[in-house]
């Protein structure tokens, strides 16, 4: 190990955690000269935006700070889990972290930690200084007049309890002169009726708590490592943020003048509690501040709920928080880029001169340093014996303290209130730690490890279109496109339509490299909701697969223009750029992607070809290495660098090197259609077990098991099956004609003519004629799946199809169609679809008394559909059409033909088509 820089052996570091700071809304105040101690701390120090993980939920991110690894491996998955000894839901704890928190290790290193108000800190674990946990400085009621007896187990040793509990502050002790600070007119704002002013109160009360027992700390007690957590912020944020400037709409005007400086004085009072904390850890000391996710102030804020702040509360959160360094060896006046949550914890362990474990997900900000370190590294520091701090294992929380720990989660709107019925609670939170895992893991790439989740999710949950819509996401980045296709059918059949849903459309699309069809689904989700960033940059990606460049940077740009720092947007214009060959742009943009988040190896392999056409090579060589940092598999930019090597630097060992790694890559990455098997094979694992787990109970025999698992294992077969596509696909521009109309419109009739009159039909025999139809439905069944296979409608060039009116929108855009749409009184149709219905239950023309028919609700749903069509038919350009009446047609049929032989551009039998119509069949008539 090399030696360590001389100011890591003596090292004191005050960690301060503000939860949701933001730049921001810093920087004005700083600029306006009222923010002192954020002043000096800029001047002397270094500071940066701070990249969030998602999901944005404060215990998963905090613990991701204080390990250097992600929820899948510190074991925090929410705010809540299931206790394995009780079987009932309790709160997460300090308990709960299957890892070690770096003040475990730098215990383990002979320094003297103290740890203060930590998301997920109780029980106050045993630590060689002061532990006082997140339970320790709740006020307690806000009726109260003395606080109420310090809780047992947080604080550690217990024989300073008393000592730390006489610093406590309640509501009572806040003074109406601190409210007037942050509440204008707070005389004529109603305290009784306004909750929001006790939540301000008591946020005061448990920050001026943390502040007195910190201070008391760093001057009484010894210590090498001091963190302490402050909610304030955040809390005061999911209050008062509607009320900023500018007004929003929807926001009283009472109200935003009473709360309209109140974020701005939260940062004001953090400031204030900072300058105290300075002076006690002396000049000496390193501080670092940082919070865990921004606070989004501006035109981005969602939409206001004025009853609950905390409705969306990750609806409002920023994916920057901050990061502010100051002390011995520390640059000054520094900007730091590309810094993240994972980084914290290396950087902490790089200031004290320790090594990094190589399973921590996260690395050192060695920019930060006057002078670089040397970083080392130790397998993990999970595998290092030795007194930790930590609670033995099988510790848990007591029941009293579990239980009022939950209800403190509800009285600060992190949860909602669990019901009476365990078992529901128990199934509640697995689901939502699944989903919040699934997150996690999908949030940097690892598809594979989210993809259980999300089946179990979709199993659990088959109503919920977030799960089943992010399982096709899923399954689409893993190049699962048929099974993308099956899954977004089940959100297509539950009717839930919305933005996302098209999004995914326009995603399976590029799938099959239909960009122009993908782009009409992005357009369509940008038509649903305003001012989306990922549909945007959706739409930038897919101009770019068509070279439009203009059109692809306009979609970037527009993507700044709603977030300024999204790094996936310079990302895009960097590659749109480098195809302009406009080299110089490019690397430029590169650079501000990786700025804003550094773990993004595409980036990095486009700034390196862009310095390649700079000449400057040896920038090159670092950005294509720290591309291979990232992501291990690009062969490409290996070869690459075997280039460099040897023709630019004379190296060809290096370049040697190079390929040779790149040729391993190669033979180690396993075929994509052995590797597609595997998932398949995986899922329908997974699938039998969930089938065996839900048959077990009603199964008297092993072998009843066995028939009803080789039962399922066919059906997953065929559902498995990818959908049958055309031999070969046509080109686009091709023509299809199309009878489409509500069912029980007069479609099978129409198909019927056309028969007759000498052209050829799409159908399967596949439903029989009957009462209803005795002529026959002249239907083509695997139309059906049209939703989640477009291309089917090839299979069908040439020949008319039946489609009914709801599947119109998924027929390819690349193609044309001459649809002739049957139209007929929604009266006449619901009363035809109800007489069917009822037959075919076996009722006759009798209603089921216990499911009583809305006749009226569903006649209006159909002619809400019929005009849907119409618009469609009229506006969308694949289309062009002909409407025939029902009624008319039968009443005038010859008018009717002639139109059809127009319209189709065909010769057609008129006396052979008029022998199909039977006007006597026409019985359900609007009177």
């Amino acid at each position: 190990m090399p030696p360590a820089s001389p100011h890591s052996q003596n090292r004191k570091l005050l960690l301060i955690g503000i939860d949701g700071a933001d730049w921001n809304l810093i920087r004005p105040l700083i600029d306006n000269g009222e923010l002192p101690a954020f002043t000096h701390l800029v001047e002397n120090g270094t500071m940066g935006n701070l990249a969030t993980l998602s999901p944005t939920l404060s215990p998963v991110l905090w613990t991701s700070i204080a390990t250097g690894k992600r929820a899948g491996l510190h074991g925090i998955h929410g705010f809540t889990e299931i206790d394995p000894t009780t079987n009932r839901v309790r709160p997460v704890s300090s308990v709960s972290r299957k890892c070690k928190a770096v003040w475990n290790i730098l215990q383990q290193n002979d320094k003297t930690v103290n740890l203060s108000n930590w998301f997920a800190s109780h029980p106050a674990e045993p630590l060689n200084g002061i532990a006082l946990s997140d339970f320790f400085p709740s006020p307690g009621p806000a009726n109260a007049t003395e606080p109420p007896p310090v809780p047992d187990a947080s604080v550690h040793p217990w024989d300073k309890a008393e000592h730390f509990g006489d610093m406590r502050v309640i509501f009572d002790d806040i003074d109406s002169s601190i409210g007037d600070l942050f509440i204008k007119d707070l005389e004529g704002a109603d305290e009784k009726k306004d909750q929001r002013i006790t939540q301000l109160g008591m946020q005061l009360a448990e920050s001026y708590t943390l502040q007195g027992t910190t201070l008391d700390i760093l001057e009484n007690h010894p210590w090498d490592f001091h963190a302490v957590y402050f909610r304030v912020v955040d809390i005061l944020c999911h209050i008062f943020m509607p009320f900023h400037p500018p007004q929003m709409e929807g926001v009283p005007d009472e109200l935003f003048e009473h709360y309209s400086d109140t974020i701005n004085s939260a940062y004001r009072f953090i400031d204030l509690l900072l300058s105290f904390q300075l002076a006690k850890a002396g000049p000496d000391a390193t501080v670092m501040i940082l919070s865990d996710h921004g606070f989004l102030h501006d035109h981005l804020r969602p939409r206001p709920n004025l009853q609950n702040a905390f409705a969306d509360p990750e609806g409002w959160h920023r994916d920057h928080g901050i990061i502010l360094v100051k002390g011995p060896g520390v640059k000054k006046d520094h900007l730091i880029h590309g810094a993240g949550l994972l980084d914290i914890t290396p950087t902490i362990l790089s200031l004290f001169g320790l090594p990094l474990g190589k399973d921590m997900q996260g690395r050192a900000l060695t920019a930060i340093f006057e002078e670089e370190p040397e970083i080392e590294y130790i397998d993990s520091w999970e595998n290092v014996p030795g007194e930790d701090g930590r609670h033995p294992d099988g510790s848990t929380m007591g029941d009293a303290d579990a239980k009022e720990l939950l209800d403190r989660f509800v009285e600060l709107g992190y949860i909602a209130p669990l019901g009476d019925n365990a078992q529901q609670n128990n199934d509640q939170t697995l689901i939502q730690n699944g989903w919040n895992l699934a997150r996690d893991f999908m949030d940097y790439g690892a598809w594979e490890d989210a993809l259980p989740h999300l089946e179990t999710l979709h199993h659990k949950a088959p109503g919920n279109p977030s799960f089943t819509v992010q399982l096709a996401y899923c399954q689409w980045r893993l190049g699962l496109a048929a099974e993308a296709e099956r899954t977004l059918g089940d959100a297509l059949r539950m009717a839930h339509e919305g933005p996302m849903l098209s999004l995914l459309r326009g995603h399976l699309a590029l799938e099959r490299d239909d960009e122009k069809e993908a782009l009409t689904h992005y357009e369509a989700a940008a038509e649903l909701v305003q001012n989306n960033r990922e549909i945007h940059l959706a739409i930038g990606r897919a101009w770019l697969r068509l070279n439009k460049l203009e059109e692809a940077e306009a979609a970037f740009r527009k993507v700044l223009e709603l977030e300024p720092e999204n790094a996936f947007a310079f990302q895009g214009l960097a590659r749109t750029h480098l195809i302009a060959e406009r080299w110089e742009d490019a690397a430029h943009a590169a650079i501000d992607a990786v700025a804003l988040q550094h773990n993004l190896p595409t980036a990095h392999a486009v700034l390196g070809d862009a310095l390649i056409n700079l000449n400057q090579f040896e920038e090159a060589k670092n950005a294509y290495e720290r591309c291979i940092t990232y992501d291990g598999t690009r062969t490409g930019v290996m070869l690459k660098l075997a280039t460099l090597a040897r023709e630019k630097f004379n190296d060809s060992h290096g370049a040697l090197s190079w390929r040779t790694r790149a040729e391993r890559v190669q033979q180690e990455t396993p075929p994509d259609t052995d590797r597609l098997d595997r998932l398949r094979t995986e899922a329908e694992d997974r699938r039998l077990a969930r089938e065996q787990e839900a048959v077990w109970g009603e199964t008297e025999t092993p072998e009843q098991l066995a028939e009803q698992q080789a039962k399922h294992r066919e059906q997953v077969a065929a559902a498995m099956a990818p959908p049958e596509q055309p031999a070969e696909r046509l080109e686009p521009g091709q023509e299809f004609v199309i009878v489409s109309g509500l069912p029980r419109s007069g479609t099978s009739l129409m198909m019927q003519m056309l028969k007759a009159g000498g052209l050829d039909l799409q159908t399967d025999d596949e439903r029989p004629a009957d009462e209803h139809n005795p002529e026959g439905y002249f239907e083509w069944d695997d139309i059906k799946k049209l939703a989640e296979n477009p291309l089917l409608i090839e299979r069908a060039h040439g020949k008319v199809t039946k489609v009914v009116s709801p599947l119109l929108r998924y027929l390819p855009t690349h193609h044309q169609y001459k649809v002739i749409h049957m139209e007929r009184p929604p009266v006449e149709v619901e009363a035809s679809q109800r007489k069917m219905v009822l037959a075919e239950s076996g009722n006759g023309d009798a209603p089921d008394p216990e499911k009583p028919v809305d006749s009226d609700q569903i006649q209006a749903a159909l002619d809400l559909l019929r005009t849907q069509t119409r618009d469609l038919l009229e506006k969308a350009d694949r289309f062009t059409h002909v409407s025939v009446s029902y009624p008319d047609l039968l009443a005038n049929p010859e008018a009717t033909i002639a139109s059809l032989a127009k319209f189709l551009s065909t010769d057609l039998d008129p006396a052979a088509m008029a022998t199909a119509i039977k006007p006597e069949l026409h019985r359900e008539k609007a009177r």
